[in-house]
């Protein structure tokens, strides 16, 4: 795949199973290739959850290429911040045009290992009480997008909508305010995402 970005991949074990997830959040500039080079308004890469490519896009559908990178404010000096104001319609369309998608929630938790001196606390997605991240590389953003249907009771990854609501998990810093959801359509300035490969990035090298 001759527009395929190279990211800097960790590999990690999540529920038993390998993956690779992006050290960083997608950039501003990796985005801007998926305006560019025309993927964005490719039906292929769209997930297929929805009954039209439209109504997935949201109100964007009939923007332009410019339209699109003026929304989530690019520009050459930001290229390299990460890209804000996605829904996740749009997250997931840019994975699977990377040959990926986007993480489960336990993704994260195996890449950001607990701090031991942190204060436990129960988040929504553990089976027991956990600590913080020592680490959590979000230079803007205080959440990213999970492949996860949110679910009160989560005790593993929710493949389907529990509920008519049909929100999405993020993953956060904490779960102050219940920001740990949000609607599929919305965009937040917060709100960024990564990308996860089950098959080797490295050509079958691991």
């Amino acid at each position: 795949m001759s527009d395929r970005e190279r990211f800097c991949w960790r590999a990690i074990v999540a529920e038993g199973e390998r993956c690779w997830i992006s050290q960083e959040p997608v950039t501003r500039g990796q985005w801007a290739k998926f305006i560019r080079t025309g993927a964005y308004f490719e039906p292929g890469w769209w997930p297929v959850a929805l009954s039209t490519f439209a109504r997935m896009r949201g109100e964007r559908h009939s923007l332009g290429g410019d339209a699109l990178l003026r929304a989530v404010d690019f520009s050459w000096r930001s290229r390299g911040r990460p890209v804000t104001n996605i829904n996740w319609f749009e997250a997931a369309a840019y994975c699977r045009w990377q040959q990926g998608r986007l993480p489960w929630s336990t993704d994260y938790l195996a890449l950001f290992p607990p701090r031991p001196t942190a204060p436990a606390r129960r988040w929504p997605w553990s089976r027991a009480p956990v600590r913080p991240p020592a680490s959590v590389a979000f230079p803007d953003t205080g959440r990213e997008w999970c492949e996860d249907w949110w679910n009160a009771r989560f005790r593993g990854r929710v493949v389907r909508a529990p509920d008519p609501s049909g929100t999405r998990r993020l993953f956060a810093r904490d779960d102050v305010d219940g920001l740990h959801r949000m609607d599929p359509y919305q965009r937040r300035d917060d709100v960024g995402f990564r990308i996860v490969r089950d098959d080797s990035p490295f050509g079958g090298q691991g």
